[in-house]
Parts: structure tokens; sequence; C-alpha cells
């Protein structure tokens, strides 16, 4: 079997003269042709499609697309390339395919009879220049082309937890440091466990302001009061900032903040200060700070109050999702062989005859089963609820958690720019407010106000307000409270200090902690941070377990997420070029469409380079959007369920989809529809669905900060009389 030099003559004139290739031929035996190339797989088998179709609009060349459906012989599996889209373009052994052509409306078979011997190429290439041909796109991005990794179902896991091995380390809790740590350990080589008792960034890591920031706040303390403590502060923050974003490309990016200065010693004195802060981030500075003038400042910011406004300085941070970073924090761990559950919760902890703590007593909140899980050392990572598993180690053990509340509301996007945000650092009570743009909606906040502990925190009415007031004082429009789409209360584990008086002057740094029994407690810190936290702890739990021998050293710094591996801002034209989805029109009809451009950017900044199985669940049956207006399709249902360790509605609308972040009475729209698909992936009864929509219509309540006034209600907003 050969190809002829006449055919690849052909496609190397029509299709390689733009891409760089390098083709090396192999030997090929019994149909079974494998050549091995750099970035072009030639799959032979015998079908034959002809090169060009007569019947294509303007006459132009059509690449006749085929997926894979036979074994190959690549340097991938079948299965690989299929999950990756990829495609197959037919190629003529014999003749002048220069003059084959093939009769309007051809079949595959009736193709087949009148060629020879063919194949396929299938195009896997670094492209130069545009492309124009659909299904190439993709073969720019090297992202497209991972093989992506098989998770663990959410049923295997908890059977592994089951199995009565001891682990190294299991670690206590699924938010941010809880799952950086059970990352760390795991990749460490130590055999780590990892139980939430409710799901993966339900708490707090959930509810922040989605800022990655160096801490300009501290850097302003560590000027003014020479203080040493705060500067380190400032250079881990900055340090981690980058490592951050590297990290999560896909689920992060750099933000500029506007500062306003109302009176002129502002502008050199934040001028100054953030010039210094640029000067601390060194190379890893995501952006020069910079002045503009009142009316550059109303041009960039049109909501920004004018009167009296005499400039602003604009610097940069990093803004992320951070519910979907904590998810995937999890995932990754998972990958790399952490076996991680959700909604576990701890019941007691386990000691040995020396009082010692060697485990802990575990409950699946979904079945009601319970067992034990032996490890030679625990890590308490729970955030504000450090001090409940601290009192089953030791009932009479101080309390190193002081609670404080963060509420944030979301407002519409008009209220600021698509690319700016704006930070007061200081109003007349000494607090911070900011407005920033998250999703296509405006984050605005934050209090910080002493709180109790409770499992869901709802904000208060006052607390709301004061957001509000504040930010008209900074704005030409006044905000209006029926205008807050949801509203979140989100409680700061701060590690308590004796001295503090105030939550405001707590400490923002993390705080390990040991007991006798060798519990080990991480407490404190913030998002920024998680990975030196995680790494901190870690390294005191190798000491307290006696891992050193068998522990590697911390490899977080070079260990992208879940797919974050090779993906490039423009992969979301991956989907719009190469996939099709399955979308049900007005009179009730299925039909095959092009992605959105939306939807599109939403999948790829949600799921990196596995946005291409949600694609594919989209191309056969999930394409519909789950709300107009907004990017979110029924295919991340399905893929939250079989891939994300979604277990409940709420783990859905809230934290793998942000709904209820964004809009919580779009979120009960949604809810019912949410629910089918859910029952459906995971065969729910119908009592099952019936408590679920009950019980996230009730969790989405927690979100609702629109106070019950008299008149009309459209679409869950209220319409003055």
């Amino acid at each position: 079997m050969h190809i002829t030099s006449t055919a690849m003559h052909h496609v190397k004139d029509r299709y390689l003269n733009r891409w760089h290739c390098l083709l090396c031929f192999s030997f090929c035996l019994n149909d079974q042709f494998y050549i091995s190339l750099s970035h072009l797989y030639v799959l032979c088998q015998k079908t034959v499609l002809s090169l060009r179709d007569p019947g294509v609009k303007n006459g132009r060349d059509s690449l006749m697309l085929a997926m894979l459906e036979k074994r190959c012989y690549t340097d991938s599996s079948a299965n690989d390339i299929k999950m990756q889209g990829g495609k197959l373009i037919p190629f003529l052994t014999s003749g002048n395919p220069r003059r084959e052509n093939s009769p309007a409306g051809s079949t595959l078979e009736d193709k087949e009879r009148r060629a020879g011997v063919g194949g396929y190429l299938l195009y896997d290439i670094y492209q130069t220049n545009n492309l124009r041909s659909k299904g190439l796109a993709k073969a720019r991005f090297p992202g497209a082309r991972e093989k992506f990794v098989q998770l663990p179902k959410r049923d295997a896991q908890i059977e592994k937890l089951k199995s009565g091995k001891e682990y190294d380390v299991l670690v206590i809790g699924g938010g941010a440091s809880g799952t950086g740590a059970a990352l760390d350990a795991t990749t460490r080589g130590l055999k780590t466990a990892l139980v939430e008792r409710d799901d993966f960034a339900a708490g707090t890591s959930s509810r922040s302001t989605k800022l990655i920031h160096g801490g300009v706040r501290y850097l302003q303390k560590a000027v003014m009061q020479l203080d040493k403590g705060a500067l380190s502060l400032v250079f881990e923050a900055l340090h981690e900032r980058q490592l951050f974003l590297d990290a999560a490309p896909h689920l992060t990016h750099p933000l500029p903040i506007m500062t306003p200065c109302y009176n002129y010693w502002e502008i050199p004195y934040y001028w100054v200060g953030l010039k210094l802060y640029d000067l601390l981030a060194g190379s890893q500075n995501i952006g020069w700070s910079h002045f503009l003038s009142q009316r550059e400042s109303g041009r960039q910011f049109p909501m920004l109050a004018q009167e009296g406004l005499k400039g602003s300085v604009v610097y940069f941070d990093g803004q992320m999702d951070d519910a979907r970073m904590n998810v995937s924090l999890a995932l990754t761990a998972a990958a790399k062989g952490a076996d991680v559950a959700n909604h576990v919760e701890v019941t007691a902890l386990l000691k040995g005859a020396d009082g010692k703590v060697n485990g802990a007593k575990v409950r699946d909140t979904q079945t009601g089963d319970e067992w034990n899980v032996a490890a030679k050392v625990v890590i308490n990572a729970t955030g504000p609820f450090s001090d409940s598993i601290r009192k089953m180690d030791d009932p009479e053990v101080q309390n190193i958690i002081l609670p404080s509340s963060g509420v944030h509301v979301m407002l519409p996007n008009y209220y600021s720019p698509n690319t700016t945000g704006l930070i007061v650092p200081k109003t007349a009570d000494g607090r911070v407010v900011f407005m920033l743009p998250w999703q296509g909606y405006t984050i605005a906040g934050t209090t910080d106000s002493s709180v109790e502990i409770t499992h869901n925190p709802k904000p208060h009415d006052d607390e709301v307000e004061f957001i509000l007031e504040a930010l008209s004082d900074y704005l030409s429009v006044q905000v209006r409270r029926q205008d807050v789409q949801a509203a979140w209360s989100g409680i700061r584990p701060l590690a308590k200090d004796p001295k503090a008086t105030s939550t405001a002057s707590a400490s923002r740094d993390h705080v390990i902690d040991t007991s006798d029994s060798g519990l080990v407690t991480i407490a404190g810190g913030k998002w920024t941070t998680y990975r030196r936290m995680a790494q901190d702890v870690v390294d005191k739990a190798v000491e307290v377990g006696g891992l050193k021998d068998k522990a590697g050293p911390c490899l977080t710094k070079k260990i992208p997420m879940i797919g974050g591996e090779k993906w490039e801002p423009a992969f979301f034209t991956v989907i719009t070029q190469n996939y099709r989805r399955q979308k049900t029109t007005r009179d009730g009809q299925v039909v095959s469409a092009k992605f959105p451009s939306d939807v599109a950017q939403h999948l790829s900044h949600s799921y990196g380079t596995r946005s291409l199985r949600v694609a594919q669940l989209a191309q056969q049956k999930y394409g519909d959007r789950l709300a107009n207006n907004y990017p979110y399709i029924e295919a991340e249902v399905v893929y939250a369920c079989q891939e994300e360790y979604a277990v409940n509605a709420r783990d859905l609308i809230s934290r793998r989809l942000r709904l209820a972040f964004l809009d919580s009475e779009v979120g009960k729209r949604v809810a019912p529809r949410v629910v089918k698909l859910m029952g459906d992936t995971l065969k729910w009864d119908e009592e099952r669905r019936a408590s679920e929509l009950k019980e996230v219509l009730e969790y989405l309540e927690i979100f609702n900060a629109v106070p019950e006034v008299k008149g009309n209600v459209t679409e869950g907003r209220i319409i003055q009389e």
C-alpha cells in the first residue's frame, strides 16, 4: 500500500502551503498504516472521499470531515482523538485528485465504491496564518491535543475511603486551604485523603471578593508603621499572586483598579504608594500603575462622581472565579492520586493508645454510611469551623478563630465598566468599599464586622444598606436597593490575636496550631496565599506524622490546575470552529447550530481545555441555554454531575455555575430544569427530585437581598407603582 506522489503533491499544494509540517513516513503492513509525523497524522483505511465537492457554495473547496470511527495507529488512541474532537480529512491514493469530482449528494458508501484504497489525514497542525477551513482551528492550540485525565467517580472515591487502608495525611475541609493541602501532600508522594462536610467551596471560599491581591493595605501599614511583618506579607502575596495566575490562566486575569482622588494631596500619596507596589512585584508585576486626569477618569469609569474629582491612580491586581478555582483544586488533587470526597462529614476524631490523633470517624451525608479513616496525621482546614474540630480533640481548648462577616452585593453591569474596578481605600468611617466587574455584573462591598458562625450566613439589611450608601458617595447616581441582584455573606476565619479589639486589626496572615495529640490546624490567611498556606501546613504535617523520609519536596509552584494545561485566551475558537450544539427552536424542533461566541468563551474560561468535553455533550444533546442572556448551557449540568462531583442542585447552581451569586431570581427560574437534568443523569426518583427542588429554592433565598415592597413584580424584580 502506498500514497501516490500525485495525491501527496495535491495535499501539499492545496493544504500544507500555509503550515509548517514535518512528514516522516514509516513502514505499513496489512492495511494497518502508521505514519509518524510531527504535526500530521495519516490514518489508512479502505475509504476514499474526494477532496473537492462541486456542490459547495461558490465552488469553494470543501474539506469533507469525518469523525474517527475505527481503530487508528497513531501517537494517540482513538478515544483520545474523539475526546478532543479530532477530524479526519480524506485523500486519494491513486488517480489525480484535482480531476476527481464527486456528484452532489454522494454518500460515503457511493464514494467508497468508486474509489480504491485511500486514507484520512488528521490535521493537528500549528497554523501560521488565519484558518478559513472548518475543523482546523483547534490545531493551533497545543491544549486541544492534551490527553484528558479520567477522574475517578465520587462513588469510587468513597469506596477507597472505606477500604480500611491507612493514609499518610487526612485533610478535613474542602475549601481553598484544604484542597490546596491535599494537592500539595499527594504531589509529594504521600497517600492523601480529603473529606468535606458540604461541598467544595461551600463556605467562605466561594464568598470572597474574587480578587487575587498582593496586599495594598498591608503595604500602607508597612510604610506608615514601619512594620516589617506587613512588608513580608506583601512580598509573599505578590509572589503567590503570580503563581496563582500561572496555575489557572483560564480562571484568572489581571484587573485594573481605579483609586479616585478628591484631594490634591491624595494624588502623590497614592501614586507613590502604588509605584512602590509595582516595584516590590518586580518581574512579577502584572501591570504598571498610572495616573488619570479627571476627564480620563470619567471616561474610564462613567459612573464616578465628577464633582471635586482631581484625578485617579490606577493599579493592577488579579481576579478569579473563586468557587471554580476551589473545585479545580479538588479535581487536580484527585487527578494526582488523592482520594477526595465532598458531603462526607467528620463526626469524631480517632486516637491511639498513646493519645495521638490517628484518623477520624466519618459519615456520608448522602447515604448515612459511617466508617473510620485511619491516617498518620490529620490536618484541620475547616476555616471558620476550625475550633469545632479542635474541640473534638480537646473540649477545653481555647478558640483561635475570630469570625468576621464580609458582605458583598451584586449589581447590574452598568454600575462599572467591563474592564476596570473602583476602590475607595478609606471611607468616612475608615472602611474600604469597591466596585469590580465580574462575569457581566458588578460586585460591590465589603463589610468587616463580628458575626456568629453559621453554615449559611445571610446578609443583614443594615450591612447591605451600608454598602449602597457608601458607594453612592462616590457615584454620580444613587444606588437603589432594588438594583441588587444578589447578596451574600462570607465568614472570614481570621486568626485571633489576644490583644486585638476589632476584627480589622486581627491577623489576616495564617496560623498553624499543633495540639498535644498531634492535630494540625491551619487557620486565617486569604485566597491569594492558599498555596503557601498549604505548603506550610503540609510541612508541619510531615514533621508531626514522621513522614520526612517518605515525603518529597513541595511541587505546587509548577503544577497547573486541571484544564489550565497549555490553555490560551483564544482557546474558545476551538469550540466555535469545530463544534456544533443541539438546540431547541421556538417551535420545539431540535436543530444543530453554531456555538455562540459568549457561550464558547464562557466554557473556555470555566473549564479550560476540558471545555471540549462540555462542547461534546452539547453537540450530542445538551446545547440549550439554561436562561436567556446567560452563557450557561445544559451540558454543564450533565458534565458537573459526571466529572465534577456535583451531588445536589445547590452544588450546581451556586458553585459549578455561579447563578446564585449573580442573580438569585434567575437561579430560581432555572432550578426546575437543573433538577430535571441532574435527576436524569444521577437517576433520582420523583421523591428525590421534589426534595431537591424545595431545598435549592430555600437555599437561594439566602442570596435574595431585595426587601418586600408593594408593587408589581416582574421576573423577580420590583417595579415601583
